[in-house]
């Protein structure tokens, strides 16, 4: 039987990058990144720039 400790249950809170946690952040652009990946037709090899699209759409970047 594996136990856990109340410690280890907590959940650290994400580091505040102005309004946002940064972890929420981040799972927003990799699931927009991942949905430009899909539109683009699931071709691999454009990894970097659909994470820098998907970061400069969320954060409002032009």
């Amino acid at each position: 039987m594996q136990t856990t400790s109340k410690k280890n249950e907590k959940k650290s809170p994400g580091r505040k990058i102005g309004i946002f946690e940064a972890s929420s952040l981040r799972e927003q652009i990799e699931a927009r990144a991942h949905q430009i990946y899909l539109d683009r037709g699931a071709e691999p090899g454009h990894e970097l720039d659909d994470w820098l699209r998907a970061e400069r759409e969320i954060m409002g970047w032009v």
